[in-house]
């Protein structure tokens, strides 16, 4: 089974201020947003962690007992304004109803919590990212679980292309054979997405599967989406959270 591959990114941050007779590089101080809290460490189930990361795990934890949650992983973008509350919530990768709502109510309840970003010690809005991974089978991570339906998805799909040449078979018959092994293609790769997001393998076939089913919408949004991930992977504004629910 083949792995898949993953992108990292490097972020540079440099302002070059142009004088009217040379140009000098100026050193710019940037601080993130940090969530608030009397000490910089945390624990859940005895292992050490952020106090924002047991704030959410804990929060979530009350929340399951009257939820059930769907494996996957969350994220969501904020921004962390320069008073320390919180607006701009955007959904960036989506497990299900209820999992993409608890998060937000987890994250929204620390609004006025943080200590805002900061230039040069000046407090300015600045956006966040927060990633819940919920481990929904024991011993099997979402990375394995994301190259499952990946698999399963590339079969479908290349089973989808050998029919498509098939000279044995009526046309009619062909296409729906081929449509139909298109769409259970479609279905694994966006499971996958669903437990592995932004992975540029499961991005480029999704964009690849509707541009045999003939979507040239989706196929331009997937190829995009494939753009945008040198811009995403180069914030280094993000925390992930592990939790595991019965």
């Amino acid at each position: 089974m083949k792995a898949i591959g993953f992108i990292t990114g490097l972020f540079l941050i440099s302002i070059i201020c142009l004088g009217q007779e040379h140009q000098r590089i100026e050193e710019i101080e940037v601080m993130a947003p940090t969530f608030k809290s009397s000490s910089t460490t945390a624990e859940v189930n005895g292992i050490a962690t952020t106090p924002l990361a047991a704030f959410l795990s804990t929060d979530l934890a009350d929340q399951a007992r009257s939820i059930d949650f769907t494996g996957g992983k969350v994220i969501i973008d904020f921004t962390v304004n320069a008073d320390g509350t919180l607006s701009n919530y955007a959904i960036k990768n989506s497990v299900s109803n209820r999992n993409d709502k608890a998060v937000l109510s987890a994250i929204k309840s620390t609004s006025g919590s943080w200590l805002p970003g900061q230039n040069n010690g000046e407090a300015i809005a600045m956006e966040k990212r927060i990633v819940v991974n919920f481990y929904d089978t024991e011993g099997v991570t979402l990375q394995q679980q994301a190259v499952a339906y990946y698999s399963k998805g590339l079969k479908k799909y290349y089973r989808a292309n050998e029919w498509s040449n098939s000279l044995f078979s009526s046309k009619d018959k062909r296409n729906k054979k081929v449509n139909r092994k298109l769409k259970t293609a479609l279905t694994s790769f966006n499971h996958a997405s669903r437990y592995q997001p932004n992975e540029p393998c499961v991005i480029h076939y999704q964009a690849c599967t509707y541009d045999m089913l003939g979507d040239e919408i989706n196929r331009d949004l997937k190829f995009l989406e494939l753009e945008e991930l040198v811009r995403m992977y180069s914030s280094n504004n993000a925390e992930t959270i592990a939790f595991k629910f019965d």
